[in-house]
């Protein structure tokens, strides 16, 4: 008897996979902001100050040069014209010894006697002050401000997957047939 013998092996698939890959590279904005500072430059020109102290001084007795030059020659002129006339005035009263009873002694002890000084009170003048104040000078030079932004960048880059397929072992049907003796056989019911 014939038999029929069957076998047979499956297909056998292999499956090589790589996932697929998103690369994200991002940058994010930026602003940038520079600033340049505002400047206030303030000049404050000297004033004038006239003080005159000319009456002040006058008040005082003190003089300038050109007054005090021209009062001491006035002073000197009268002193020379007084010690004239007393030189002139004691010449005489000594020449009329007889009439005056005037004697040397007499004429030294006059002259030896001083005059005794006045004390006066008296308005002093100020002086006279003047101040011209110049006006304050202003420069102003403006702050600014610069903004550069720089917007956000986003870049993907996306690697596709593989999927790999390969025949790891075909499928095979092998048939065959042997002989077999009923005898070898056991058959149970």
């Amino acid at each position: 008897m014939l038999l029929l013998n069957i076998s047979q092996q499956y297909a056998k698939i292999s499956l090589d996979s790589k996932p697929p890959q998103i690369q994200l590279q991002t940058a994010p904005a930026e602003l940038n902001i520079e600033t340049e500072a505002a400047t206030v430059e303030i000049h404050s020109p000297q004033g004038k100050l006239t003080i005159d102290s000319t009456a002040m001084r006058a008040s005082y007795g003190i003089k300038t040069r050109e007054q005090m030059i021209r009062e001491d020659a006035d002073r000197g002129m009268q002193a020379a014209q007084e010690f004239v006339a007393k030189t002139a005035e004691d010449g005489d009263r000594l020449g009329n010894y007889a009439r005056s009873g005037a004697t040397v002694t007499q004429l030294a002890a006059e002259s030896s006697i001083k005059a005794q000084k006045e004390i006066t009170w008296a308005w002093l003048e100020p002086p006279e002050i003047h101040y011209e104040a110049q006006p304050v000078e202003f420069q102003v030079q403006p702050g600014s401000i610069q903004f550069n932004p720089t917007s956000a960048t986003f870049d993907n880059q996306l690697n596709w997957g593989e999927v790999n397929v390969g025949m790891q072992q075909y499928q095979s049907v092998k048939f065959w047939t042997t002989e077999a003796s009923y005898a070898t056989m056991d058959i149970r019911a």
